[in-house]
């Protein structure tokens, strides 16, 4: 995650959610099912083209 990813809400307004960019997944799977046998495996996001974010909300603090 990067600081340039996330659009936060103003210290003053009620609503206080913000808003997460997200570019990749890095989903946690079996050995066995990675090309280098490591536990997780950076794809890209289930559903979307190669390259494509998807923009998710943040809890308040």
């Amino acid at each position: 995650m990067r600081v340039a990813d996330v659009t936060l809400s103003e210290s003053d307004a009620d609503d206080q959610w913000c808003e997460l960019l997200i570019h990749t997944a890095t989903p946690e799977v079996g050995k066995q099912c990675t090309g280098p046998g490591e536990i997780h495996e950076p794809r890209e996001l289930k559903g979307r083209a190669e390259g494509e974010t998807r923009t998710v909300p943040g809890i308040p603090p």
